[in-house]
């Protein structure tokens, strides 16, 4: 044992990672790395040709292979594109499915009757953008096409992915 109640470290310092709860390959914590990034709007079938964004803020934090990212993006003007709407610049490869959670919504002209709930998913090949999906009671997901898009967006959401 290291420390005591009156005795404690104040910090500490590894070169080759800690073991957590075992001494396994999979107990060992040797990669935890944060930072912040840029997100930015483009279509799947075709990048955006122009964009005026009035906040791009995105953060993360990985550790070993999962990523949590935090994105706060608002742009009032965005010209060209194609496909469906997403959000790219993601700071590492996303690899099988990503779990997020849009807090905050505005500038989308769908069918808000039918489709009343607003995802993201990663698309069937992975890679750095999350495609922009709604859905409903009674609807099955479907992609958000760029035509969708109006004249001022903003979205907040999380996700957490492995990379």
């Amino acid at each position: 044992s290291l420390g005591g109640t009156g005795y404690r470290w104040k910090d500490l310092y590894l070169s080759g990672g800690v073991y957590l709860g075992g001494t396994g390959a999979a107990n060992k914590l040797d990669d935890v790395e944060s930072g912040t990034f840029t997100p930015n709007l483009t279509g799947t079938g075709g990048a955006f040709s122009g964009a005026t964004y009035d906040t791009q803020a995105g953060a993360y934090t990985k550790i070993g292979n999962t990523v949590t990212i935090h994105v706060n993006l608002s742009a009032s003007v965005v010209n060209g594109g194609s496909g469906a709407l997403a959000v790219g610049n993601l700071p590492f490869t996303i690899v099988g499915a990503c779990g997020a959670s849009v807090g905050y919504i505005s500038g989308l002209n769908y069918d808000g009757g039918t489709y009343n709930q607003i995802g993201l998913y990663a698309g069937n090949s992975g890679g750095t953008r999350l495609i922009f999906t709604r859905s409903g009671d009674n609807a099955a997901a479907q992609e958000v096409t760029i035509g969708e898009f109006t004249s001022s967006f903003n979205v907040v959401f999380s996700c957490t992915y492995k990379i």
